[in-house]
């Protein structure tokens, strides 16, 4: 038991309880700490089996951790943790700190929904560790110190319709079959990284100004990622690891693409110039796609890339 302390000025974690259980921290504060007051690790449901009473970070703030269902709904927080809380709901949730908490954690939490949360200025935006099937939707993360949302071995999640801005990282993922779609990522120094993970989609999004690197780069141990129907305007669009390939488009249907077009198949490709492949392709018989495939990098062709 920890109780009736005052944690100051670490220059790391104020306080780490990393896969351990059984736990009681009372009456505490954790204050001015350099990488975050508190941080949980769990690899197992019976590290979420702590418990926290009347703990404030810094500025006074209440800790919030949860290790069972919740349910969370207008609130406003400096930062939240969930471990092992599945089928939990959090509606209309603002997460802002001064860049050295995380704003939102999820360990071990499956089936749950987010939805219209915007995570600001904190030090990780939202990071996912073992968690599955989750929705996030409506999700704002931007402004924060490092990644805005992160998936790590996190597998059936979907991020839909979100803003993913003016941060290090827009949006790291690992594990299996997640997807991204209908989102806006942009402004970031680089956009969106995939590695170590199978059966990713990435479709129907806007990925434009990545400031120093890639827009999606796929990394090490990344299989099988579908990246379809995208807006992608970068000076780097893609990058990879060697020997790494992605399927760049779907078989050509009819259907409003995500430039206005009649068809849906690959993505279109674009630069801050304006001399990208999609903007100066052919397309002769002006049924919105290029008359020639682009050669994103060896191995990895858009057969159906889009244009105007």
């Amino acid at each position: 038991m920890i109780k009736n302390n005052i944690i100051a000025n670490s220059t790391y974690k104020g306080l780490l309880l990393e896969t351990t259980s059984l736990n009681i921290i009372k009456d505490t504060s954790i204050i001015n700490s350099k990488r975050g007051d508190l941080e949980v690790g769990a690899l197992s449901p019976e590290h979420c089996n702590n418990e926290l009473f009347n703990v404030t970070w810094t500025e006074g703030h209440p800790t919030e951790f949860y290790n069972h269902q919740v349910n969370l709904e207008n609130v406003e927080s400096h930062g939240l943790i969930l471990c092992n809380a599945d089928n939990s709901t959090l509606s209309n949730v603002t997460l802002v700190n001064d860049k050295t908490m995380n704003g939102l954690i999820l360990l071990l939490t499956d089936n749950s929904v987010l939805s219209n949360v915007l995570i600001e200025n904190t030090y990780d935006g939202l990071t996912m560790y073992n968690s599955n099937y989750n929705i996030l939707k409506n999700i704002t993360s931007q402004w924060n110190r490092y990644n805005g949302i992160t998936f790590t071995e996190s597998n059936y999640n979907k991020i839909i319709q979100s803003y993913v801005h003016h941060q290090n990282l827009g949006i790291e993922i690992s594990g299996n079959s997640n997807i991204i779609e209908n989102s806006h990522i942009f402004s970031n120094y680089a956009g969106i990284f995939v590695g170590e993970a199978v059966n990713t989609t990435i479709r129907g999004n806007y990925i434009y100004d990545a400031e120093l690197e890639e827009g999606i780069y796929l990394g090490e141990e990344t299989f099988s990622t579908r990246i379809y129907n995208n807006f992608l305007n970068n000076t780097l669009n893609v990058g990879f690891d060697e020997e790494i390939f992605g399927f760049w488009n779907i078989n050509l249907n009819s259907g409003q693409n995500i430039i206005g077009g009649p068809f849906i198949g690959g993505n279109f490709w674009a630069n801050p110039s304006g001399t990208g492949f999609s903007e100066a392709c052919k397309d002769g018989n002006n049924d919105g796609i290029c008359d020639q495939q682009y050669i994103v990098a060896e191995n990895n062709i858009d057969y159906y890339p889009l244009t105007y």
